[in-house]
């Protein structure tokens, strides 16, 4: 069982890219309600997702140690994810997504991950992913099904605007 590996510093940041396996960043912050959300979320993914599949890390965009990293990925709004990893003999980013649902990071990680692997996340981001419209549409004064925000993180109430994955 894995954990996430929390990023302080640009050291620790390089590090991650150096890894033969890909490795899904969460950047947050804890005052931001969906980031507290998405982090539950990654924890438990990466406990179902052995080392040598893919790593996890969260960077922290409030540590001050951790500027210069936040800066260099243009990290704008809360959450976000990106994946670094290599594709065709080139380092980089894999994926990156703001304001991610559960379904956003199933499907990034459905392109990633070998099929046990995979296999082995999908009820435990379904569950989230269920859980979530149900808290959307109670919060919304609506009932089960009729959640307008697509699920995940974030409704239609105050919710962080979607992205587009690059390289997609």
């Amino acid at each position: 069982m894995q954990h996430v590996r929390m990023v302080t510093g640009i050291a620790q940041w390089q590090d991650l890219q150096t890894h033969d396996t890909s490795v899904l960043v969460e950047f947050w912050a804890s005052w931001c309600g969906p980031s507290v959300l998405l982090s539950d979320l990654v924890t438990s993914i990466a406990a179902s997702v052995p080392q040598n599949e893919m790593l996890f890390a969260r960077v922290d965009v409030d540590d001050a140690a951790n500027s210069d990293i936040v800066q260099q990925m243009n990290v704008e709004s809360l959450p976000h994810v990106c994946v670094l990893g290599v594709r065709e003999g080139r380092r980089g980013v894999l994926a990156e997504k703001n304001a991610p649902s559960p379904s956003d990071i199933k499907a990034i990680l459905g392109n990633l991950l070998t099929s046990p692997a995979y296999e082995a996340v999908v009820p435990v981001v379904d569950v989230v992913d269920h859980s979530m419209a149900m808290f959307d549409t109670e919060r919304e004064g609506g009932g089960v099904g009729t959640d307008t925000g697509g699920g995940g993180l974030h409704g239609t109430s105050g919710g962080v605007g979607r992205q587009g994955m690059s390289g997609s």
